[in-house]
Parts: C-alpha cells; structure tokens; sequence
C-alpha cells in the first residue's frame, strides 16, 4: 500500500509472481508518483509493469474502484476528482504564471461588470454579463483553492444568459415593406425592427394634400387624435399666425398630447404641398404602452429627437429673420462708413452660411 502526494489516495496493488526486475519497475513507478511528477492510475501501474492482472486489485480513497480481468466494472476516462485533481497540480506547478493569469481574468471580469451599466442594448448587455461571469470562473480556476459558492453561481448565470441571448438571436426580425423599411431606417437608432413592427400594425400609410391641417392651435386634444409621421414632402408649423419652423421626413406630429399634460395643441401644423406620413390613432399607441411598457423608452427617444429637430428649426428660421432684417437696414444705410463690416462680424458670429448670405441679398431689392 502507497499514499499518493499528488492525488492524495492510498493505492493497494497486489501482484502475481513474477521476476524481480518487473517489481523493480512498480517500485519506481509509485515513488514518481509520490514525488508529484505525474499522477499514475493504478491499472497503468499493472499495465507499466507487466503484472499479470489475474489477481491484481487497486483501492483508491474518496471511493472504491475495483478492476480484475474476468470481473468487476471496468472504470473508463476520468472522474470529476481526477481533473479538479490534474488543475490543482496544474496550478501548482505553475503557481506564478497562474497567479499572473487570475488576476488579469479578476481584473477584466469585473470591469465588464462595469460596462453593463452603461449600456441599454439587450444584447450587449447579455454580452457583457457573459463575459464578466466567465472570467470570474476563470478567475476562481486558477486559484489553488477554488470558492465553490462563487465559481458555481458565476457558472449558472453564465447559462443563463447563454439561453437568453440565443433566444433573442434567434428571433426571426419581421418583414416590412420598402416603405416601412424607409421610414424604419430614419427611426433605427431609436427602435428595433419588431418594436417597429408593433407600431406600424395600428396604423396606415395615408396622403395630405397641400394646406392639410394636422394641429390647430389652441384646439383641445381628445383620444381620438392621431399621431403622424412625415415620410415625405414637408409641412409648416406656425404660432400666432407666423411660421417659425418646417418639419420634413422623420418629423412626428402630435406627440406632445402623449408626453404632456397640455390639454390643447400649441402650434397650428400644416402641410406645404403633398405630403404622405404614417397615421396611428393616438388611442392605440395608448393601449400599445399599456400592453407592452418596453415600448416606452423607443416612443420616448423617437419623440425626444423630433422636438430637438422642431428646435432646430425654430432657432435656424429666427437666425434667418433677425439676419434678414440686419441686411434690409444695412442696405438702406449702406453708404455710411463700416456698414459692411459690421455685417460680416455679425454674419459671422450668429453662424449665417456665406450661401444663405446670398439667398438673403437677392430676395431684398434694396440689397439689389
């Protein structure tokens, strides 16, 4: 009977008669053994020595195996034991390099952890929930004493997230028509195609002819308002009877009434020549968020970009007018001294394009 070092069993072999020099071979196989070089199974003992295995018997602790020609089980490939076994002489062995290694998949592991936070994708996130578990695994394998508690769980958060993200690469994205796919490719960055798809079964794709009011200032709004989505052409918002924006593809009218409390529309929208847009009852979208709330933050960032684009627009058409009236009192007075400097310093400074410049002095027939 031997103990084994290395995988910390006793071994009981017995032999049949042979010659000398066959125990001399057995011998020198279990001293490699306990000196940690190699852990040897105790059939390859039998089958290195040339034993006869007619009468050869192996006990190994944590478990008996018991192997003879003629009877017994035979034990074929390696037990759970024998390769946590084989990575912990592993490790040791290599305590240096491994240590390096772990700390290097601690250090990662944890800073994809960090990364989830930032991210609102699905996807990515089951990406980096991935990543983060299966290097703290990592992390814990090359330690010479795993924790089994933080090892397992990692393990099993790893599958999970596994299964889900094939479930979500797995879905088949929905056909759309090529005018659902143009519209679909000016909203991408704020839905997903089956979000879009969602949305685009309340609804219908619909013509207004020129002077078509979509809103009216001041007048009250009810459920059964429609929410528009321009896909071509281009239409005027006005406030008090004076335009201050144009609206064109991508722009969404009416979505105030579902972001706002405002009980009446506080702009008149109307369309400047042909226009075709998306109409959706604004009860259905409604219902739609009740049934499905993800669809909330998609709604909420499609929105948030066309009030940014109102803005623009706004801000653009006051820096046309207030520039506009700058060039009609510079042309009156345009023999005075420094008048056209003074022009281009505020040309310049409230950002007017050389090209609008232009557009500006040919309209006014005073700049002529």
């Amino acid at each position: 009977m031997v103990f084994s070092l290395t995988t910390k069993r006793w071994v009981l072999c017995s032999r049949s008669r042979r010659s000398s020099p066959s125990r001399r071979r057995v011998v020198a196989v279990v001293q490699t053994d306990l000196l940690g070089l190699a852990p040897v199974p105790c059939r390859q003992l039998v089958r290195t020595s040339g034993w006869l295995p007619s009468t050869s018997t192996c006990v190994a602790g944590r478990g008996l195996a018991s192997w003879a020609a003629g009877e017994g089980a035979k034990k074929k490939g390696f037990s759970f034991a024998d390769v946590m076994s084989l990575r912990e002489n592993l490790v040791m062995r290599n305590h240096e390099k491994a240590s390096q290694i772990g700390l290097l998949f601690g250090h990662a592991g944890y800073f994809m952890g960090l990364l989830e936070y930032g991210v609102t994708d699905i996807i990515l996130l089951r990406v980096f929930a991935i990543g983060c578990c299966g290097l703290v695994v990592g992390f814990q394998l090359l330690q010479p004493r795993v924790q089994w508690v933080s090892a397992v769980w990692c393990g099993i958060y790893v599958a999970v997230n596994v299964v889900q993200l094939a479930l979500l690469l797995g879905v088949t994205p929905p056909s759309l028509s090529w005018e659902e796919e143009d519209l679909h490719a000016r909203l991408a960055h704020q839905i997903t195609a089956v979000q879009f798809h969602s949305l685009m079964a309340l609804g219908e794709f619909c013509w207004l002819v020129d002077g078509a009011m979509m809103a009216e200032e001041g007048t009250d709004r009810d459920s059964e308002g429609r929410l528009l989505v321009l896909t071509d052409g281009l239409c005027r918002v006005a406030i008090g009877g004076e335009v201050v924006a144009e609206l064109g593809p991508g722009s969404v009218v009416g979505e105030i009434g579902l972001v706002t409390s405002t009980p009446a529309s506080c702009a008149t929208v109307s369309a400047a020549g042909s226009v075709r847009c998306f109409s959706v009852p604004v009860r259905s979208v409604v219902q739609l968020l009740e049934e499905q709330p993800e669809m909330k933050r998609p709604l909420e960032r499609i929105f948030a970009s066309s009030l940014a684009a109102k803005v623009r627009s706004m801000n653009e058409r006051v820096h046309r007018r207030n520039y506009r009236a700058v060039l009609e009192v510079a042309c009156s007075v345009d023999g005075h001294e420094g008048i056209s400097g003074a022009v281009e310093e505020s040309r310049r400074r409230h950002g007017i394009s050389y090209e609008l410049h232009e557009e500006l002095m040919d309209e006014l027939s005073q700049c002529v």
